[in-house]
């Protein structure tokens, strides 16, 4: 199996959402919130409210899939709450190897 074949492009939701929801959950919010298809290919990228787990909703064709990241140091930064979501052009690596969502 591989991870991440073909992503389009990859966007961030800025809200905080449940992270009791899951593919369903999380797809509905893509396409009422975020306005885009979850079956776009795109990766769409989801925060708790500490901002310190991070769910991936992806689409491969052959179905869905959901990964799921504990951040034990670090916390997602860089998601400033003017819009509902921001699509991202880069992943900029930082010293302590952890990235950032880059956008335009």
């Amino acid at each position: 199996m591989h991870m991440f074949v073909d992503v389009s492009s990859v966007y961030l939701h800025r809200e905080p959402v449940d992270f009791r929801k899951s593919i369903n959950g999380l797809s509905v919010i893509v396409e009422s919130e975020m306005a885009l298809s979850p079956l776009s290919g795109a990766l769409f990228v989801f925060c708790n409210r500490k901002r310190d787990k991070l769910k991936l909703l992806y689409w491969d064709r052959t179905g869905f899939a959901l990964w799921y990241k504990r951040l034990e140091q670090e916390k997602l930064t860089g998601a400033k709450r003017r819009e509902c979501c921001m699509k991202c052009v880069a992943v900029r690596s930082s010293a302590n190897g952890h990235g950032a969502c880059v956008s335009r």
